[in-house]
């Protein structure tokens, strides 16, 4: 699971945030894109559902990286719309085309979940396999 909570405890009350890098293509700068949309899959468990979170586009960042620090919060994309989700919930984002765009240049898309308050959301991962592990999909006109 990947925690977004403002107050983790686990974590002595530091806040648990959601970093995710998407890997562009080359082929991607050769489409004429008409969006592009970040899915996340919400836990199934009575304590999953929470607040959504603010999505930023962050600073390059590598795995190991994260061990030592969060990458630079450069831009918010979209504010936390003050929803609570269930256990369970899709929770869709379109990413605005220059954010995109920007990315391609740097062939990689650099993201950040960033809490809203302490009604944290745990949201599925890596672990949970293919179809449930957060996704960006770019739609060509």
């Amino acid at each position: 699971m990947i925690v977004l909570d403002a107050e983790f405890l686990p974590a002595m009350g530091r806040p648990a945030q959601i970093y995710l890098s998407f890997p562009l293509p080359p082929v991607v700068g050769q489409l004429n894109i008409k969006s592009a949309e970040l899915t996340m899959f919400v836990a199934d468990g009575p304590k999953a559902g929470g607040r959504i979170g603010e999505l930023h586009q962050v600073a390059g960042f590598s795995l190991l990286d994260l061990n030592t620090a969060a990458p630079a919060t450069l831009d918010l994309l979209l504010e936390d719309p003050g929803v609570v989700l269930d256990p369970g919930a899709v929770v869709s984002r379109t990413i605005p085309p220059a954010v995109l765009s920007d990315a391609i240049k740097k062939k990689t898309l650099h993201l950040g979940l960033i809490p809203a308050d302490p009604d944290g959301s745990l949201y599925h991962g890596l672990e949970s396999g293919p179809d449930l592990t957060p996704v960006l999909v770019i739609t060509d006109e």
